[in-house]
């Protein structure tokens, strides 16, 4: 952990990381010689007291974790010291993570969604129906509506794109949702 921080600083010639993530709470098995369940928790255990380290020493102003539920979250604050300030993870309408955000925010994590747009451009997501109409109300993209559908509930997002107009579009959000449509948007929860 601290070497390959270390290393990012050199490769970046910058003195600090505004953030660093577990990515992961799992490692994945390779050839079926991957740790057990205990072998993963002492894992997780070693590499949040490095990042805790790191942050201390400056070198890392905050640390989080992705793709932690609601119990990998309780493990990791057992640990003891700084919290995770970010838990990265999947959420779109389809799947709003509610309970998780709840839990989270009431520890003060800050909870951000990546593939919020869906992971294709055939994406379910960017073109359903529900979310084509709000979109058309507001004269915004599908991809608009559903940052901003995100944004207004209190996460931060992560759209990837590289074309420019995509680019420029994910950061132009100054409308907002009214609640009936943001109600309609959340509905698809239930679909």
């Amino acid at each position: 952990c601290k070497y390959a921080v270390k290393r990012v600083l050199e490769e970046l010639s910058t003195p600090y990381l505004d953030l660093v993530l577990i990515h992961a709470p799992h490692v994945p098995p390779i050839l079926s010689m991957g740790p057990g369940p205990e072998g993963q928790k002492q894992l997780r255990k070693e590499t949040w007291h490095c990042l805790q380290e790191l942050n201390e020493e400056g070198l890392v102003k905050s640390i989080g974790v992705s793709n932690y539920d609601e119990e990998l979250l309780k493990e990791v604050m057992e640990l003891g010291g700084t919290k995770p300030q970010v838990n990265q993870v999947h959420m779109t309408p389809f799947y709003p993570q509610e309970e998780l955000f709840k839990y989270a925010s009431n520890q003060g994590i800050h909870m951000q969604a990546y593939s919020s747009l869906g992971s294709t451009t055939q994406s379910k997501i960017l073109n359903n129906n529900i979310v084509h109409q709000v979109a058309k109300k507001y004269s915004a993209s599908p991809a608009q509506v559903l940052l901003k559908w995100a944004l207004q509930q209190g996460w931060s997002v992560l759209p990837k794109s590289r074309n420019p107009k995509h680019i420029t579009e994910n950061i132009d959000l100054i409308f907002t949702i009214d609640k009936k449509s943001m109600r309609k948007i959340s509905s698809l929860s239930q679909q």
